[in-house]
């Protein structure tokens, strides 16, 4: 199985320029130097290219305005400034900087990738949080998960009101960085992208702090504006007021959109567990431009030309490949052993979920490993409840 174009693809490709500048960014760095918490920590280059986006885009502005008949250079210009004063201006500055600081700090630990197979997704769905958030480590300090699960997919557009349109072919894309915090403290930094080289669908960005003595509840529930008030630190612009126009709406992560971040974190756990199901995998894009170099046929090198375009060009781990779907315990059948003849049984199917079991081991039980248990279906057999016998009174 192939991984299908990431937003770090998408960037690459929309943004050359930026690309430019980040990289100029981390040749200047010194070794063991992030991940980055804000372009202001490091950054040489970003006000720099910031001032080429507002170039590039005042230009543009110009040349509409020009070509909508607008000619006197006053009135353009109040045009133009009612744009830079506008929402939809803040939002797109604020996106270049998450895209920026993505980027670097992705570059900066080796673009490290985790494809998450939909079999492992749907495990995973199915899988308490009941553990301390202590456990909660990323793999590396920053990386990628890659979701192409339906499921996952319309986990995350959950919090969105009213009908849209999902596009279920296009992954969804998680950039996580860990970052220091206040007190010895650590946060997860989350920028989640649903993006192809056409269309950016959705965007949401959050941050988790890992307190000792939380659990992942409590993590999943971070209150920023609370944190702020502890801490005594000024009030700040968050991400929610930037995407969804107020304050105080954190509960949406842990509401609706539950799923999808039980489903994430999850999913770092499981890479921190016992046994994960690792498979390392090369992108295909050595080989296509190989052959595509080889190519006289307009038709197949249109053909290699749409594969290069659909997959990544990243290296990456494949995640669960070898995970059955969530198996059915037979056991609460009427043949069951130990059951008596006349017990009742259920003639229902239901779902037991999976939990964390953070489980003693090594000499006198003193070290633990997390292990996981994973969800199953109890009951009957779908043929079982199809065959039953009813008798009509």
């Amino acid at each position: 199985m192939k991984l299908s174009s990431t937003y770090y693809d998408v960037l690459l490709r929309r943004d050359p320029i930026m690309v430019d500048f980040v990289r100029k960014d981390i040749d200047g760095l010194e070794e063991g130097s992030g991940p980055f918490g804000s372009s202001d920590d490091y950054s040489r280059y970003f006000e720099e290219y910031l001032a080429d986006v507002v170039k590039r885009i005042t230009e543009d502005m110009k040349l509409r305005l020009y070509s909508m008949g607008i000619t006197d250079s006053i009135e353009a210009e109040n045009y133009i400034r009612q744009f830079h004063s506008s929402s939809d201006f803040k939002n797109l500055l604020y996106s270049k900087h998450s895209d920026y600081l993505t980027l670097t700090n992705f570059e900066l630990f080796g673009k490290k990738t985790f494809h998450v197979s939909s079999n492992l997704v749907e495990h995973l769905a199915q899988t308490n949080l009941e553990v301390d958030s202590e456990l909660l480590r990323l793999p590396f300090d920053s990386c990628l998960f890659v979701f192409g699960a339906k499921t996952a997919i319309n986990a995350f557009h959950a919090y969105e009101e009213g009908e849209l349109f999902v596009d279920t072919n296009t992954p969804i894309s998680v950039f996580a960085h860990s970052l220091p915090a206040e007190e010895g403290e650590r946060k997860i930094l989350f920028a989640c992208w649903h993006a192809n080289h056409k269309h950016s669908y959705s965007f949401v960005k959050r941050e988790l702090l890992i307190r000792k003595g939380w659990n992942i509840d409590q993590t999943l529930k971070t209150d920023w504006d609370d944190i702020y008030s502890e801490t005594g630190e000024p009030d700040v612009v968050t991400v929610n007021e930037v995407i969804f126009g107020k304050k105080g709406e954190d509960r949406i992560f842990y509401e609706k959109g539950l799923m999808f971040f039980r489903i994430l974190i999850n999913t770092i756990l499981y890479l921190s567990s016992s046994q994960p199901d690792l498979i390392g995998k090369l992108s295909p894009h050595n080989d296509l431009n190989a052959k595509l170099s080889s190519l006289k046929s307009k038709a197949k090198i249109k053909k290699i030309k749409k594969q290069i375009a659909e997959s990544s060009q990243l290296d990456y781990m494949e995640v669960g490949e070898n995970l059955p779907p969530i198996v059915i315990d037979k056991s609460h059948t009427s043949n069951a052993p130990g059951k008596s003849i006349n017990s009742t049984i259920s003639g229902k199917r239901f779902i037991v979920r999976g939990h964390w079991r953070n489980q003693a081991c090594g000499v006198n039980q003193s070290e633990r490993k997390l292990t996981w248990i994973k969800p199953y279906y109890k009951g009957p057999e779908m043929a079982e409840l199809v065959n039953k016998q009813y008798v009509i009174k």
